[in-house]
């Protein structure tokens, strides 16, 4: 069954459940569906795998549809994240972009990973937020697909470019998912990168 969170509200993820693959799931709808088509907001899923210090420990630790791979772009060095790959428009049903992720497969080094949205080239094309609605993350157990929990993104994000909307993080040896819903304004994917320490 699935659990409706709140801001701020953690929850178990594999505590007492035997889960150890989960899918991470963001989705949005565009606030005017006749938007002509060049003036769609491209909102992309940022997934950042930080050690202790709260940085990633290198620059392959962040996973975006704009880091270049030289297999697959879209996946962790280690095979834990895999990223779904980018939606330009939010356009149709059930999530938008999402994160596969192979809980036995994070590097001993990795405390949490923080998930975050933020709007394509936001100060060039003059987007924000305001131009989406119906903002929500959920957890699916990758083993039967069931929602094991889901999370809509109250917060008036309508002058903000970006959202730190979650993260999952190590507690004594299982992992927990907390709902963030913080809104960034004027910030960019070079400034994303630097909150967690990746040069690209």
């Amino acid at each position: 069954m699935s659990i409706k969170i709140e801001k701020d509200e953690r929850v178990d993820i594999t505590k007492g459940t035997g889960i150890t693959s989960v899918t991470v799931g963001l989705g949005w709808s565009p606030a005017d569906p006749n938007t002509p088509p060049d003036k769609k907001i491209d909102v992309d899923l940022l997934i950042a795998l930080q050690d202790s210090t709260g940085k990633c420990p290198t620059d392959y630790d962040v996973i975006y549809f704009g880091m270049e791979r030289t297999n697959n772009k879209l996946m962790h060095k280690s095979g834990s994240v895999t990223h779904s790959g980018d939606n330009r428009d939010g356009a149709g049903d059930g999530d938008d972009e999402s994160a596969l992720i192979d809980l036995t497969k994070i590097p001993a080094n990795i405390e949490k990973m923080t998930f975050v949205v933020y709007i394509y080239r936001a100060k060039k094309k003059n987007q924000k937020f305001g131009g989406i609605k119906d903002a929500y993350a959920r957890v699916i157990n990758t083993a039967d697909n069931s929602e094991m929990l889901k999370y809509d993104l109250t917060e008036d994000h309508s002058a903000d470019t970006a959202v730190v909307v979650a993260e999952m993080y190590r507690n004594k040896g299982e992992w927990k998912f907390v709902a963030l819903d913080k809104g960034m304004k004027d910030t960019d994917i070079e400034q994303i990168l630097s909150m967690f320490g990746v040069s690209f």
